[in-house]
């Protein structure tokens, strides 16, 4: 029997987003936090399956824009890129029958307006591997490097984005292994404004996250709608037994918006002082910190400029009322900013609030974070006031969601129907595929069911994926993390629940970040409130035995 040896291509590429001088006038320059691949398969390969990142990280999609019985034949591959280094990724996937695959070199899709694509310009540099590919684009994306590009004189650089590919095609062999390798990194476009480098490991920030290291999120009360009862009430004993586990601080989420008066001033309601209070002196009584925070402000996220007023006054009066208070409470300006808000929205409005809050309380420790709900991914777009060193920067992250949110309620309904998926990957016994599931849905399902761990969608490697990159910024720009969401569901079974808080606080802490799961005691509960101790496992995978 004749063994088919692995067809192996090896790429390096440069991702660079170019000035405006070759961008088209319709098309504004932005910048890309993904690389972009897509792997098209001819119609007598049948599909292509088995999508994974043998090193480095991202994720494959099928290419949902197609009918249902074509997305096997096709991947869309992303992978983070960042300005300030190189990223080595090498990915594989494997034809069901020999023909010819398309690889196209694309840069992210980005909608810098409605129906606005951004140009955001790839930088492509080839390493001849074992075939030669010949590449097709128009003659000016094909350019010679120059100084400054840290490549040797005369490399070839093939120069693309969304809306102006370079492709080639792959020869593939029925059943045999593709693999592409890279080497990645991004430039930051001409006039784009970074954060300014800060080098001390000393800063206020870096001290005050030593105060807020191991934290548990008090949610589904007061960030509730006026009226709504999201069924979580807490009391001094919360405080007490978060204490007792080994907790140094709260997080607290509230939904200001729904309790003030009306413009100009609105005046936040006395019940809704009388309440946080109370869980102000609760914390102090009981050696926690408290983090506070504006919590589902949907109205400012749908529509920054017209809510900014009152999103200012709000934060007026909550430096005004709180100046006394111990360095031991912390603000939070804005819970997982979305829609509207993106970060790039958000930077000179948080430069107007920290300034606003600063008058009243200077040596106060505020918390920050990016857009689409506080993804690591959007941190270099990220911009802090450069004179400021006591912010920490706040994201979030519920990988691998299928896993955290199968069976809830409040999910898409491709999560709500997924049940029983394990962590890690891959199960003892394949889980059973939901009828009609999306056909991207199948394919994570598959994936979840037959690949090893250190390669699972289900997997240790996905959580420390996102801490890697949180810790590649914080290490880069000198500004400390702290994940302030985190969290598996209550339908997941416990093993799996303890090893995923296990694995992701190892991780965070090894970062040097602090962490705050989600939640004390609702349908991610940490402590059990029926039984009044730690959900099993819990304790262990938070602060061992």
């Amino acid at each position: 029997m004749m063994i088919l040896r692995n067809v192996i291509y090896s790429l390096v590429l440069m991702l660079t987003l170019t000035s405006g001088a070759q961008a088209q006038d319709a098309a504004p320059v932005k910048l890309a936090t993904q690389a972009r691949i897509d792997l098209w398969a001819d119609a007598e390969v049948g599909e292509i399956a088995g999508g994974t990142f043998l090193a480095g990280s991202g994720h494959f999609e099928r290419h949902n824009w197609r009918p249902a019985a074509e997305q096997s034949r096709g991947y869309t591959v992303f992978a983070p890129i960042v300005a300030h280094a190189w990223r080595s990724i090498e990915i594989e996937f494997t034809p069901k029958n020999s023909g010819k695959v398309e690889v196209a070199l694309m840069g992210p899709w980005i909608e810098a307006a409605p129906k606005i694509r951004a140009k955001a310009e790839v930088d492509w540099v080839e390493v001849a591997g074992p075939q030669p590919l010949v590449w097709k684009g128009k003659p000016s994306q094909f350019l010679p490097s120059t100084n400054g590009t840290d490549l040797p004189a005369g490399t070839r650089i093939l120069r693309a984005w969304h809306d102006e590919r370079i492709t080639t095609s792959i020869n593939a062999r029925a059943g045999v292994p593709v693999r592409l390798s890279f080497k990645v990194k991004a430039v930051l476009p001409p006039g784009m404004v970074e954060n300014t480098r800060i080098t001390s490991q000393e800063t206020p920030a870096h001290r005050a996250l030593q105060r807020f290291q191991k934290g548990a999120n008090f949610g589904n009360w007061l960030e509730a709608p006026r009226g709504q009862d999201w069924g979580q009430h807490y009391t001094e004993a919360d405080f007490i037994n978060a204490k007792k586990e080994g907790f140094d601080h709260i997080r607290l989420p509230i939904a200001w918006q729904h309790y003030t008066g009306d413009g100009p001033e609105f005046t936040i309601e006395r019940n809704m002082w009388k309440t946080v209070d109370e869980m102000v002196d609760l914390a102090e009584k009981h050696g926690l910190r408290l983090l506070i925070n504006i919590h589902h402000f949907d109205a400012f996220t749908t529509n920054p400029a017209a809510q900014k007023p009152k999103f200012l006054k709000i934060w007026e009066q909550l430096a005004k009322h709180y100046a006394a208070r111990s360095d031991d409470l912390a603000f939070e300006l804005l819970n997982e900013p979305k829609d509207a808000a993106t970060t790039d929205v958000l930077n000179p409005i948080y430069a107007e609030t920290i300034a606003l809050i600063r008058k009243m309380n200077p040596s106060r420790t505020l918390f920050i974070g990016p857009g689409q709900f506080n993804a690591v991914d959007q941190l270099p777009y990220l911009v802090l006031p450069a004179n400021d060193t006591n912010l920490i920067v706040t994201v979030h992250s519920y990988d691998p969601f299928y896993f955290t949110h199968q069976a809830t309620t409040f999910s898409s309904d491709d999560v709500k129907p997924l049940q029983g998926i394990q962590f890690p990957g891959p199960p003892d016994k394949p889980l059973a595929i939901p009828e009609g599931a999306k056909p991207y849905v199948k394919e994570w399902l598959e994936r979840y069911n037959t690949l090893p761990t250190d390669q699972n969608p289900s997997s240790p490697k996905v959580l420390q994926s996102s801490v890697q990159r949180a810790k590649e910024w914080s290490d880069y720009y000198g500004r400390p993390i702290h994940y302030g969401e985190f969290g598996a569901y209550q339908a997941a079974d416990d093993v799996s629940r303890a090893n995923y808080y296990r694995e992701f606080r190892q991780s965070i802490e090894q970062a040097n970040f602090g962490w705050a799961l989600w939640d004390w005691k609702a349908g991610f509960h940490y402590w059990d409130k029926t039984k009044d101790m730690p959900a099993p496992g819990m304790h262990e995978a938070l602060f061992g035995k």
